[in-house]
């Protein structure tokens, strides 16, 4: 047989299965990436709903701290007067629903029976059994879980509420989130629903709820799906009928993350979504995600278009060489033949180095502008992935990538400008070359945990740049092998939540009437001079001051005079001590006054100016009222330290002596 019939028949089968594989590995490769996108959606998803999640819970608790901290509001509860506790609340809870979205606040009696609803007033008596409550008594801590209630998913905190020591009930804070799919509309432009499953919700509670919230908003029926129930959307009909069924709903809990491609009205879509589980790991719903890829699916196929027509043209031109091709043409198929090789491994750079004007030469052109366009094709896909990085550009937050040894991989324009970096500067750069030792100690550790653990670890600190506090999270990025290949840090401000928590923090240790320390404030600051005077080895003075005649004052002209009684003695303490020293109302008509850096040895100068001080305001006030005060005194002796009870008993001694000679006076 000639050889040009031998070559020829060889390289039509090669140049077949060539044109083949290239095909298939060009359109598989599309598809992947096009998957890839969309998963990558998916999983942005979830971790924004994470950090919603977890900034919402920080909410409840600070907001809890303050409410079991108030002396007013345990007064009225240990009452077990429903109407005088509702009527005091409501105020506070109209602010909590206004300002932050609370939408549901318990009094719970310590046997689990619930006492007052503010939220549903007339509804109480009944036993909680929610996975929140029973938590937080077992535990005895602050416990928060999302769980699925008998009409929504809701965001609960529940704490111990204690009198002294006395465990007297529990308190719980939770809010729906439904605002949740919103805010990730937002920052996503994809759609969303929440699915509840039916097992945990109740048919009377969603009947009735549904016909509540006719007027505001389209709601399923119960029967619309077999186990599950749509609880909250984004989005209208259309495609959304086809993506969120019961099905997909199965799929999601079988492991997937993204099930299916939808078309609707020239549009593209890709189904997928997140489980969400309770906390003992039980399937109660899902997150589910309309995401529009109309115009990633339009890339894919066109280069696949792209990818089956050259394939076709590189066999026609084939055909058309092996009948006239000759011995001299072993060289330029092996050539080819390499070529295939290096574009089915993924390696776009190489050429064919044929030049003749045959048709070798033409083959060798044909093949060379293959890859060209089939770069063309990969570089409008990566132009898609940078829209979808986009959205990392135009996030509020400071994002980052770093590898193994710490070198930045990637960071976005709010961190970039942060460091003085522009454009692409920072590549090459490490994170140990521009921050301090201080920072560099904890960063590394962190991120050397990351890489070995798989899980993401977090933080809040206050930087030194700007001096606003930020919640920094350390997230694994999961390599092609399964590893983790690199790490997200991704800090986001939380100055205003700070002030919010410290403002909290001040309303709970200052007394409501005077503006003093409360006695809560008041322990706290004693811990801290205690420990300066057992570092200093300094003794000081406590003063135990107790207004005589108050309860006359108050039987004789009221409650608001014997208040401004009060007031009025805290001001001629405020006026007759220094800014720096302790000064507090511990009780009804206690006060007790810690001088800083002053010794018992002027003990009578300060108790002497202090009675000056309530002459002088005697013979100035108008009042009907006149102000007199027994005072005890008690000394702390770092060398035989008493507790702050025992100095409280010794001065309150010798307070109860005075006021005594007084009476015998």
């Amino acid at each position: 047989m000639r050889l040009s019939l031998k070559l020829g028949g060889i390289f039509l089968v090669f140049a077949v299965f060539i044109s083949l594989l290239f095909y298939f590995i060009g359109v598989y490769g599309q598809n992947r990436t096009l998957q890839q996108i969309s998963t990558e959606h998916v999983k942005a998803s979830g971790t924004a709903f994470r950090s919603l999640k977890e900034r919402d819970a920080k909410m409840l608790s600070a907001s809890l701290d303050v409410i079991v901290q108030d002396p007013g509001i345990k007064a009225r509860y240990l009452k077990k007067d429903r109407q005088l506790l509702y009527s005091h609340l409501q105020p506070l809870f109209e602010r909590l629903k206004g300002n932050y979205g609370i939408t549901h606040f318990y009094f719970i009696l310590p046997d689990g029976h619930v006492f007052l609803r503010m939220h549903e007033k007339d509804y109480h008596g009944d036993l909680i059994k929610r996975a929140s409550f029973e938590a937080a008594r077992n535990t005895g801590k602050t416990s928060t879980e999302m769980e699925l209630g008998q009409t929504a998913f809701a965001l609960r905190t529940v704490t111990p509420y204690f009198d002294g020591g006395n465990l007297i009930g529990y308190v719980e804070l939770g809010e729906e989130i439904d605002h949740f799919l919103h805010i990730l509309k937002g920052e996503t432009n994809n759609e969303f629903v929440i699915m509840g499953d039916k097992k945990y919700l109740n048919i009377v509670d969603w009947v009735a709820f549904r016909d509540k919230v006719r007027s505001g908003r389209q709601m399923p029926a119960w029967d619309s799906m077999q186990d599950h129930l749509l609880l909250g959307s984004t989005s209208g009909e259309g495609p959304a009928k086809q993506c969120y069924t019961e099905e997909n709903v199965d799929r999601l809990e079988r492991g997937a993350s993204i099930i299916s491609q939808i078309s609707n009205g020239g549009k593209i879509y890709s189904c997928g979504g997140f489980t969400l589980n309770d906390a003992a790991g039980n399937h109660v719903g899902a997150i589910m995600s309309l995401i529009d890829v109309t115009d990633h699916v339009a890339t894919t196929n066109g280069a696949n278009s792209l990818i089956r027509w050259t394939s076709f043209l590189l066999f026609l031109i084939t055909f058309v060489m092996a009948m006239v091709l000759s011995r001299s043409i072993s060289t330029p198929i092996l050539k080819l033949a390499n070529l295939a090789n290096a574009v089915g491994r993924g390696d776009l750079d190489q050429r064919v180095d044929i030049n003749s004007q045959d048709e070798i030469g033409l083959l060798g052109r044909a093949f060379n502008g293959m890859i060209e366009m089939r770069r063309k094709a990969e570089d409008a896909l990566a132009t898609s992935e940078r829209k979808y990085r986009s959205l990392m550009e135009s996030t509020d937050d400071y994002v980052y990538l770093v590898d193994k040894s710490y070198n930045y991989l990637y960071m976005n324009r709010n961190y970039a400008e942060r460091m003085g970096f522009s454009g692409d500067e920072y590549l090459g750069r490490s994170y140990l070359d521009i921050h301090m030792p201080t920072e560099i100690e904890w960063f590394v550790k962190k991120v050397d945990e990351v890489f070995l653990t798989g899980r993401s670890v977090q933080r809040e600190y206050k930087s030194k740049r700007d001096g606003r506090y930020y919640l920094q999270t350390l997230s694994p990025v999961e390599g092609q092998g399964g590893g983790t290949e690199a790490v997200t840090i991704i800090s986001k401000d939380v100055t205003d939540l700070k002030a919010m928590e410290e403002t909290l923090h001040s309303l709970s240790v200052t007394d409501e009437l005077t503006g003093l320390f409360n006695r809560r404030g008041f322990f706290g600051e004693s811990d801290r001079l205690f420990k300066i005077a057992s570092r200093k080895k300094t003794g000081i003075c406590l003063l135990y001051i107790d207004m005589d005649g108050l309860k006359h004052i108050n039987d004789t002209f009221g409650h608001k005079v014997g208040d401004l009684a009060l007031t009025e003695m805290a001001n001629v303490l405020k006026n007759c001590f220094r800014e720096s020293d302790i000064i507090a109302r511990i009780g009804g008509d206690e006060f007790v006054v810690f001088p800083v850096e002053t010794t018992c040895a002027t003990t009578d100068l300060i108790t002497g100016r202090f009675n000056d001080s309530l002459k002088k305001y005697n013979d100035a006030s108008a009042h009907e009222f006149k102000l007199s005060a027994s005072v005890g005194i008690a000394y702390y002796d770092p060398e035989i330290p008493l507790s702050l009870d025992e100095l409280l008993m010794k001065a309150d001694k010798q307070m109860y002596e005075q006021k005594n000679s007084k009476g015998r006076s």
